[in-house]
């Protein structure tokens, strides 16, 4: 009984065959759930590379009016290392006014620091808000008020 040995009659190719069953059975159950979990990410993925897209097409929407309207303004990136977080996506001077821009796409919104960096700006005297496509009118006839000397 304590040889190790299988009783007699019984080889070792019946236990073989059910291990790479049960192993087979394991790595065709593996695959299919990581396809799954795979194919949700990519939906949530192309998701967010849309939103990103229409936030930037957006942005240059803005970029093109300012430009036409002979407003300075720089485009701010804070994702690098020697860069601030936070700081609204365009920083404008338009008759001598400072104004912060954040853009987003329809359906973006600030982040609690974005909100802070617009309120310190609002605390400093400047203008500064989150700008939506659907507000792109209204920003349209700040701008206007601003050149004009006008408060707004």
């Amino acid at each position: 009984m304590g040889t190790g040995r299988c009783p007699e009659g019984v080889g070792m190719k019946p236990l073989i065959i059910v291990l790479i069953v049960i192993a087979l059975f394991c790595t065709v159950f593996m695959y299919l759930c990581l396809a799954a979990i795979s194919s949700k990410y990519s939906k949530y993925e192309e998701a967010e590379d849309q939103a990103m897209a229409a936030e930037k097409d957006f942005e240059n929407k803005i970029k093109a009016y300012l430009k036409e309207q002979g407003c300075w303004y720089i485009k701010y990136w804070g994702g690098g290392g020697f860069t601030k977080s936070g700081i609204p996506d365009l920083l404008i001077c338009c008759n001598g006014r400072f104004i912060a821009a954040e853009v987003k796409s329809s359906t973006g919104s600030p982040t609690d620091l974005q909100r802070k960096k617009i309120r310190e700006i609002r605390d400093a005297g400047g203008i500064a808000f989150v700008l939506y496509p659907e507000h792109f009118e209204t920003f349209k006839k700040m701008i206007q008020k601003i050149k004009e000397g006008k408060e707004c």
